[in-house]
This record gives C-alpha cells, sequence and structure tokens, in this order.
C-alpha cells in the first residue's frame, strides 16, 4: 500500500554526491589501512632480521665460556652485548639436560623486567611485543651440541616511531587523493548529469503547470536522449490534451443538450463530476457533488433508502451484480413528474477476471409515458366495468357497495392493526377479479410498503390515492347504471314451470306470493358462472392457463339473498385465490408427481334441511404444514399439535409462502375468511392430504337462504334432501 504522506525531496545531485564521498570514504580507508599494514610489516621485518644477526653473534661469543664453565666470560659478553643501546636485555641458561637449566647472567634496562627460562632450547624463537622485539637462540657446540639458551630484546621505539609517521604521511596523502577525486568527480557529476536534469525537472515542473516548455539539450548521451524523448512527449502530450479538450467540449455538449440524466456512480456511492446538465434542471444542483444517496434524499427519500441498500449488495459481492441492479428501484416521482432509472454495470480488469468498477445511471422523464399507460389502465378498466355491468349487472353493483365499505373503512382508520390488513387485502383481491387494476395496484403499494417499512399507519397520500383510483371506478359505473334503467329478473325454465303448476292447481295465494318474492334473489348458478370465470380468469394471470374451474348448484334453481351472502362472497375471493396459487402446484411439478398437467378445481353450493355448505375442492399437492409449522413459531404461536397448526392458518401473517406476490402471500385472507363466516354463524372445515389436495367446507345456517323479504322459503322446501 502506498504511502500517505510524500517523501522528503533528495536532489540526484545530492544522492550521487553521497555515494561518491562514501566510496572515497571506503577507498581511503582501506588504501590508508593497507599502505600502513605493508609499511609496518617490512619496518618489523626488517627489524627481526637486523636482530636475528645479533643474536646468532651473541650466541656465537658465548659458546667458548659456556663449553668450559666460564661464567666471567658469559657475563663479559652480555655486557659487551648492552653496549648496543638497542638492546633492552641479554641472558644466558646453561643446559640442564634437555631444558634450561641455571641462569648464567642476565643484565635489563628501560624497564624491561627480568623473565623465567625458556621452555625448549633446541630452536630459535621470536616473539613480537609492543614495545620490543625478543628473540631467543640456542647455543651449539661445534658439534652440535646444545650448551645452553641465549635471550636478546631489542627496542622497537625508533621502528614504532617510524611507523607513526608513515601512518601521517599515508593519511594525509590519502585524504588529499579522495579530495582531489571528489572534487573532479563533484564537478563532472554537477556538469554533466545533475544540472541537466534540474534542466528536465524544471521543463517537467513548467509543464505540469501547463507553461511552455522549451530543452535544448544536444549532448549524445543517455541524459541527451533523456532529453530528446521528453520533448517527443511534451509534443505527445500537448496533442493529446488537444484532443481529450476537444472530446471533453464534445461531450460536454452532449451531456448539455441530452434529454435524459446520465452520471456514473462507485459502489461506495460517490458520483462522477461529469453529469447531464438536465439532472441540475430536475433536481437541482448537489451539495455535496459527490454524494449520490444525499443528492436523492433531497428529492426522493424513499428511492435514496433503497439505494443504500443495492448499493451495500454490491460491496458485500455476495449476489451478481446482474441480480443487485435487478433488484434497484425503478421509477419515483418528484414535483409531480415521473421519473425511471436504467442501471449499467461497467467493468474493469482484464476480460478473464472483470470487476465492477462504477454503475451508469440514467434518469428518464417518463412522465408522458407514464400518463400514457395511466390511460390505457383507466380505458381498460373501464371496458372491464362496461362489460361486467353489461353481463352481470347485479353482482357488479354488489362488488361496488362492498368495495365502497371498504374503502371508507380503511381510509377512517389511522393505525394499522389486522382488520385493516384484512380489509386491504380483500379489496386487492376483489378488485383483481373485477378487473379494477388501479384498485388492486394502489393496494398492493399500501402492503409493501407496510412490510417493508413495518409502518403503523397509512398516509394521507396514500388514502387519497386509494379514494381517487375507487372513486373514477365509480364514477364510471354510475354513469353506466344510470343509462340502463331496465331491472331484469333472470327466472329458469323450470321455475317458470314449477309456477304455473302452482297456478293451475290453484295453490293458496300467500304460498304462491312467497315463491315469486325469491324471484328477486340471485340465482346459485349465476353466481357460480361468475366464480368460474373470475377463478379461470385468475388461473391465467398466474401462469396456470391450464386449470379448469367449474362449479355446481344443488338444487339447480337454488336462489340466494343478497344481502346475507354478500359478505361471504366478498372474503371468497381469499378462498379461490388461495386455492388456485398455493394448492394448484405447476405443470412441471405435477409431471413429476405422476399428476395430469392441468389442475381442476371444483365448487360445490348445496343446500339441506340441515344448513348449507359450499365446498371448494383440489387435486394439489395439499397444504405444507411444515411451512405453517415453521411461520407459527417464528411469530410464536403454538405448533405442536395439528389443531395448533390448523389454527396458525388463520392467524395473521401466517402463510405458506417464502415471499408475498401481487395476489397472495401476506397471510391475512384465510382469517378474513374466517370471521366473515363466523359472522355468519358458519363454520369452517379443512381436508388436506400431501400430494392430493385439499378440501375446504363452509357450513353455514339454513337461514342463510332466508330472503329479507320473507322469513321462509317454502317453494325450496320440497327440493332439498
Amino acid at each position: 500500500m502506498a504511502s500517505s504522506k510524500r517523501a522528503r525531496f533528495v536532489s540526484v545531485g545530492t544522492k550521487l554526491t553521497s555515494a561518491m564521498l562514501l566510496v572515497l570514504a571506503l577507498v581511503t580507508a582501506f588504501t590508508y589501512l593497507e599502505v600502513n599494514r605493508n609499511e609496518r610489516e617490512q619496518l618489523l621485518a626488517s627489524k627481526e632480521r637486523a636482530a636475528t644477526m645479533v643474536t646468532e653473534l651473541f650466541a656465537a661469543g658465548v659458546t667458548a665460556p659456556l663449553s668450559f664453565g666460564d661464567e666471567a666470560g658469559t657475563r663479559e659478553s652480555v655486557a659487551l652485548l648492552m653496549k648496543n643501546a638497542n638492546v633492552l636485555c641479554g641472558a644466558v641458561w646453561a643446559m640442564n639436560g634437555a631444558v634450561p637449566g641455571d641462569k648464567l647472567a642476565e643484565t635489563t634496562r628501560g624497564g624491561f623486567l627480568p623473565e623465567p627460562a625458556p621452555a625448549s632450547c633446541s630452536t630459535a624463537r621470536i616473539e613480537r611485543r609492543p614495545g620490543a622485539l625478543v628473540v631467543e637462540q640456542p647455543v651449539r657446540s661445534a658439534s652440535g651440541e646444545v650448551l645452553g639458551m641465549v635471550r636478546v630484546a631489542f627496542s622497537l621505539q625508533q621502528e614504532n616511531a617510524a611507523i607513526v609517521a608513515a601512518q601521517r604521511r599515508t593519511l594525509v596523502t590519502s585524504l588529499a587523493l579522495a579530495l582531489g577525486l571528489g572534487f573532479v568527480v563533484l564537478v563532472l557529476t554537477r556538469t554533466l548529469i545533475v544540472r541537466r536534469l534540474a534542466r528536465l525537472a524544471g521543463a517537467a515542473k513548467r509543464l505540469e503547470e501547463g507553461k511552455a516548455v522549451d530543452i535544448d539539450l544536444d549532448a549524445n548521451d543517455e541524459v541527451g536522449r533523456l532529453a530528446r524523448a521528453f520533448a517527443s512527449m511534451t509534443d505527445a502530450i500537448a496533442s493529446r490534451e488537444a484532443l481529450i479538450s476537444a472530446r471533453n467540449r464534445d461531450l460536454r455538449r452532449v451531456l448539455d443538450n441530452v434529454t435524459e440524466g446520465l452520471f456514473t456512480v462507485d459502489k461506495d456511492g460517490r458520483m462522477s463530476d461529469e453529469r447531464s446538465r438536465i439532472l441540475d434542471s430536475w433536481f437541482g444542483v448537489p451539495v455535496d457533488p459527490h454524494g449520490f444517496f444525499h443528492y436523492f434524499e433531497s428529492f426522493a427519500p424513499l428511492t435514496a433508502r433503497w439505494l443504500r441498500i443495492g448499493f451495500s449488495g454490491l460491496r458485500d459481492d455476495f449476489l451478481p451484480v446482474e441480480v443487485v441492479l435487478d433488484g434497484m428501484p425503478r421509477r419515483f416521482g418528484h414535483h409531480a413528474r415521473s421519473f425511471e432509472l436504467e442501471y449499467l454495470p461497467i467493468w474493469v480488469g482484464p476480460e478473464e477476471a472483470q470487476v465492477l468498477g462504477e454503475v451508469l445511471v440514467v434518469v428518464r422523464d417518463v412522465t408522458s409515458r407514464v400518463e400514457h399507460e395511466r390511460a390505457e389502465v383507466a380505458q381498460r378498466v373501464a371496458m372491464s366495468v362496461f362489460r361486467r355491468v353489461l353481463n352481470d349487472h347485479a353482482g357488479f353493483a354488489e362488488f361496488s357497495r362492498e368495495a365502497t365499505r371498504l374503502v371508507e373503512a380503511i381510509a377512517e382508520r389511522t393505525e394499522i392493526d389486522s382488520v385493516l390488513l384484512r380489509d386491504l387485502h380483500t379489496l386487492k383481491g376483489n378488485a383483481a377479479v373485477y378487473g379494477i387494476e388501479t384498485v388492486a395496484d394502489v393496494c398492493h403499494r399500501i402492503e409493501t410498503r407496510i412490510d417493508a417499512e413495518s409502518a403503523r399507519t397509512i398516509t394521507t397520500e396514500e388514502v387519497r390515492e386509494l379514494r381517487a383510483a375507487w372513486s373514477s371506478v365509480r364514477q364510471v359505473h354510475d354513469e353506466l347504471a344510470r343509462s340502463s334503467k331496465e331491472e331484469r329478473i333472470e327466472l329458469r325454465r323450470d321455475e317458470y314451470l314449477d309456477c304455473l303448476g302452482e297456478l293451475e292447481a290453484r295453490l293458496p295465494g300467500d304460498r304462491l306470493t312467497a315463491t315469486v318474492r325469491t324471484w328477486a334473489d340471485e340465482l346459485a348458478s349465476t353466481r357460480l358462472e361468475r366464480i368460474v370465470e373470475q377463478g379461470q380468469s385468475q388461473a391465467l394471470r398466474m401462469g396456470k392457463p391450464g386449470v379448469v374451474v367449474e362449479a355446481h348448484a344443488l338444487p339447480p334453481n337454488l336462489r340466494l339473498p343478497a344481502a346475507r351472502w354478500t359478505p361471504i362472497w366478498s372474503m371468497f375471493a381469499h378462498v379461490l385465490r388461495n386455492t388456485l396459487d398455493h394448492g394448484i402446484e405447476g405443470a412441471t411439478a405435477r409431471a413429476s408427481a405422476g399428476k395430469t398437467t392441468d389442475g381442476k378445481v371444483t365448487i360445490t353450493l348445496a343446500a339441506f334441511r340441515s344448513g348449507v355448505e359450499l365446498r371448494v375442492q383440489d387435486d394439489g399437492g395439499g397444504i405444507a404444514w411444515s411451512k405453517i409449522r415453521e411461520r407459527a413459531a417464528a411469530l410464536g404461536l403454538p405448533h405442536e399439535t395439528d389443531a395448533d397448526l390448523e389454527e396458525a392458518l388463520y392467524a395473521d401473517r401466517v402463510t405458506s409462502c417464502a415471499s408475498a406476490s401481487a395476489t397472495s402471500g401476506r397471510g391475512v385472507g384465510m382469517g378474513a375468511v374466517r370471521d366473515a363466516i363466523r359472522a355468519c354463524g358458519g363454520v369452517i372445515a379443512i381436508e388436506t392430504a400431501a400430494g392430493r389436495g385439499t378440501t375446504l367446507r363452509i357450513r353455514l345456517p339454513l337461514s342463510m337462504l332466508d330472503s329479507p323479504r320473507t322469513s321462509t322459503f317454502p317453494s325450496l322446501a320440497p327440493k332439498v334432501a
């Protein structure tokens, strides 16, 4: 890692001078030591040769006295030796067998102390000492017999003085030579290298500052070549700068006139300096020119929050880049305009090991397109309302009344609770069934925000948007309803024949009146046909086009009082949607389980003397109780027994889906279903088998067939089991 601090500047001249001085110092020291060593060795070697000769003459002079045992003669020889001013000590030992014995004579001076006898007399020995040179020599007779041993110590005072003088001369000479060479090399270095490099450095500095550069170094050496290469590089840089400036002007012209916002962002959220001018006109100039998230927080705070999450995913480098970018926010609004975001990865590095360098962010003003899409959606919704009113006026009127109630119930609440979530989910499901995309989309966005932010309230803006979406639908419905004054009562042929038979049989008038009054109620078969159509449409939207939805009413002429059955049909959308989404598997899963690729859902509404049963049966995979148990455990609900799991199925936030979709997965539908059934005095039971399907039985009291217009239903009694 490069150091964040710049190293202290040291010139090339200083470095060359320091290196030269260091080399000269080492060479001078080596020369000085080597010359001194050689000269000292020569002086001492010459002294040794002279001392050896004197000692040999002295040993020859004491040969006769030792042969005859003449101690006086030995002392005279020693005295004669001591007349030499360079001799510090003279000593003679007689032999005692094979080793020196008695000392016959010894004389010292100059502070030289007497020493013990030599250890051996067979060979001569020379010993160098700091101030003296000691020579030991055996005394031999003419026949070669060792008669004794002599020791002579010679002073080295003169030699040491000569050595010191020689060292001084060598030091002075070496220093003079080193300084002379250093001066010459320094001058040459400064002249031939340093000054020319300084000129190059100055030219580089002027080039850095954008000033004109003129270099004239014609020497045909490395520095000259470097200067010429630098001059060529200067020309090339000038050409490239001119080209870059031209391209920057062209790019700036493009960025100033392009209708899209363009800028790049790195993984840490730092914006590039270059961006489209139109961004400033849309959103203003950023306070922090490099703060991507802060910039978006100033005009789209919710989008900025999701952008932070997305870019943290890029930094973590856990998911593929394409997956993370695909999950980034795509649209946001600002000042009544709609904008769209696109993210394009910019890869860097070698082709075989490329990594994400930056992200090109493209911002487009899609207000006109969004308005066009809204107009298309509004047109589709209007056509859907028109078709529903034309084909099933009573059914759509019932849906309209229930949807109005739900919208107002949602708008009147400020705190989010289970009732509000159920109403919101029910409204979304029913709107989707009737093709009211605008209302379903608003509900889905509100649910998504509540889940993402764990919100506790619905915002005023969300309430306004929901009311506006439903108001536009109501307006279309009311206009169509006003234009259609005719109200029809549907009558099956068998009902007509029954009534005709009662007239011919002249039955009591009150019974005939009660029968006719029931004709104002909805035929169960009509309602079931509507549910079948809705189920097929939902299956198609879920990507399951082959699913077969069929329904049966028993007896066929069964009629249902709308006022009593409105709560049931309002929540029934949850049952149908869950059956298609969770119950029926995909074609691949069904084929793997050995089933036909197209699933089947059968809905049966039957009246008995004991009550009414609404049964929904599918041949899907059954309820995933393991997922229900896992979710219940996460929410702290009982989940040990089968009864616990069935009870958890109706709890809020419990679902077998891994994630919520636009159709299901919120975990609030089944709770709404059971509450509606209980409010009508009924019960719900579930039968399921893994891999074979699920049957949902809703049992309601017989009073659900009593029309508010009459307390009895006499015409139905003979026809129910």
